[in-house]
């Protein structure tokens, strides 16, 4: 479309003739140039859960935010994928970073209760992940308190590991948390 207006534009403003084979080898360009953007944009697989090694478990944890209060969720799975509970807890109202930071808490707590075994950690903030990963370190300090409860949890148990997700790997954490925040109006 924008080739033909183009070569309208050029005719009228500029006058001159219309060369229609021009006019196609540009439509035929550009439409070239936009099949390759498409494929280059779609992704090559859908992010999918995968459950956690033989003998561990998996817990996913997520955070909604509302105007007047937040909800963190935890699903745990084990290696089979099975679900072996789900939580969710009404948190004070605080910003998206904050919300992670307490649902990755949250997460921490429900899996300190568990039996001593490799427990897997998941969450789709990377900044909050990355700042467990790093014991507390280099973490926004609106959320250090929180990395250090983390940490300090963490420091009792070798056999976690945090890791990040894509929020569309961390769908049911996701869903379960947006569902409890629509109940708690």
């Amino acid at each position: 479309m924008d080739s033909i207006r183009f070569a309208c534009n050029q005719i009228i403003h500029k006058g001159g003739n219309l060369n229609i084979f021009q006019l196609l080898r540009s439509i035929k360009s550009r439409h070239q140039e936009l099949i390759a953007a498409w494929q280059e944009k779609s992704p090559t697989s859908i992010p999918v859960w995968k459950p956690s090694p033989w003998d561990s478990w998996k817990l996913n944890f997520d955070v909604a935010i509302r105007k007047s209060f937040a909800f963190a969720a935890v699903v745990c799975r084990n290696s089979e994928g099975h679900i072996l509970f789900a939580r969710t807890k009404r948190l004070p109202p605080c910003g998206p970073l904050v919300g992670e930071a307490r649902a990755a808490l949250f997460a921490a707590q429900e899996a300190f209760l568990l039996p001593v075994l490799p427990i897997i950690l998941e969450g789709d903030s990377l900044l909050v992940i990355e700042a467990i990963k790093n014991g507390g370190n280099r973490g926004d300090w609106h959320i250090s308190p929180l990395l250090a409860d983390i940490c300090n949890l963490a420091s009792c148990r070798d056999l976690w590991h945090f890791e990040h997700v894509k929020r569309d790997t961390n769908v049911l954490a996701h869903h379960l948390v947006q569902w409890a925040s629509s109940m708690s109006l």
